[in-house]
């Protein structure tokens, strides 16, 4: 496992290394709570970025009703927006 140089499972890697190496057990537990945080640190961020790019559509599927409201054509809108037309009739349906 350690020569092929990663593991789908490193929390039992780390669990195997801190069993066989009593004296490191103490560092692999803080790497592994190091790589916990990493990896819920990096959930954050995805979590933003989804958050965001939702947020943004929103505000153009807004902006897009209002257009539609004030008579701009649907190519216009779609053109302005980078919305589709399929976005477009979804919105009002």
């Amino acid at each position: 496992m350690l020569q092929a140089g990663g593991t789908q499972q490193p929390e039992q890697l780390i669990a195997k290394l801190a069993e066989y190496s009593p004296q490191h057990r103490e560092q692999l537990m803080t790497i592994a709570e190091w790589l916990a945080e990493k990896g819920q640190k990096q959930g954050v961020v995805q979590g933003m970025e989804q958050g965001e790019a939702l947020g943004r559509r929103e505000e153009a599927v807004k902006i897009a009703h209002n257009m539609l409201n004030a008579g701009l054509s649907v190519t216009l809108i779609t053109q302005l927006t980078g919305l589709t037309a399929d976005d477009l009739a979804i919105q009002t349906e």
